[in-house]
């Protein structure tokens, strides 16, 4: 059974390293149909959110600042709610897919913390 758990690290970080590569190889979508349009810079945020979902995966993965890369992880997501799909909610033609993604979101960010509580080995920087 612990060898069933243990599956658990895995199954929650490796969707965020395809999630992050598709920030650099999808660029120019996520711009467009994601950032929303009072944000500057749009290409900038989206190599940045990639940047941070491979960066956490990766120290998650290897165990090192895992418990700060969990917390990154949550804020960024966290920040996708209040920034991205919370105002699109208000929007009648994309109020049901903001609303889909503001959930699974907070979901997920959640999930990060829990990860940071209770799997994160590296106290180093958050105790």
């Amino acid at each position: 059974m612990n060898a069933f758990l243990s599956l658990g690290r895995w199954l929650f970080v490796l969707p965020f390293v395809l999630f992050g590569l598709f920030h650099f190889t999808d660029n120019q979508a996520f711009a467009e149909n994601v950032v929303p349009d009072y944000m500057p810079a749009k290409e900038v945020w989206v190599y940045l959110a990639g940047a941070v979902m491979l960066a956490a995966s990766v120290l998650m993965l290897i165990g090192k600042y895992d418990k700060v890369a969990a917390v990154t992880l949550a804020v960024m997501l966290l920040m996708f709610v209040f920034m991205v799909y919370l105002p699109n909610t208000l929007n009648e033609v994309t109020r049901q897919a903001a609303l889909n993604r503001l959930l699974v979101n907070i979901s997920l960010a959640g999930a990060a913390l829990m990860f940071a509580k209770y799997v994160a080995e590296d106290r180093a920087i958050v105790g």
